[in-house]
């Protein structure tokens, strides 16, 4: 497959959204269309925090989706990237479209001097756990939540 990892451009939403609601709709979940909104503006836009990446393929049409996240973290002095959403259209699964994303991402880390990259997935997510245990370790800390709302 033919296929190009690029920044999210202000053009991409038609091609980005259905993959944003089709990751949303994996975890069962949904957000209110001025969050979709607001993160697309801030993932297409200048946010110094909120990124994204899409994997476009040969005719053009947006495939796969990373959105991210660098921050600053109190043990290094380089920011850390929180790869906070990834999918990949169905269909198109197992075609390398996911480590293509994730292999972009690391170059970007690596050239602008990143600490790390961290992400978290479901424990029954097991179709992208054998990808995720083939280009990165398993942490042993465990996640808490604390609602605020």
């Amino acid at each position: 497959m033919n296929l190009t990892i690029r920044a999210a451009e202000p053009g991409d939403k038609a091609g980005w959204l259905p993959l944003w609601r089709g990751y949303l709709e994996f975890y069962d979940s949904s957000v209110p269309d001025t969050v979709t909104d607001s993160v697309w503006a801030q993932i297409s836009g200048d946010d110094e925090a909120l990124h994204g990446l899409v994997a476009v393929d040969g005719d053009g049409g947006i495939v796969g989706m990373i959105n991210y996240v660098l921050h600053a973290n109190t043990w290094t002095l380089t920011p850390m990237c929180y790869l906070e959403d990834l999918f990949v259209s169905p269909p198109l699964r197992g075609h390398g479209i996911g480590l293509a994303l994730i292999e972009h991402l690391q170059s970007v880390g690596k050239r602008e001097n990143w600490r790390r990259i961290y992400w978290m997935t479901h424990k029954d997510n097991a179709q992208a756990r054998l990808l995720y245990d083939k280009v990165a370790t398993e942490s042993d800390f465990l996640r808490y939540d604390l609602p605020l709302d």
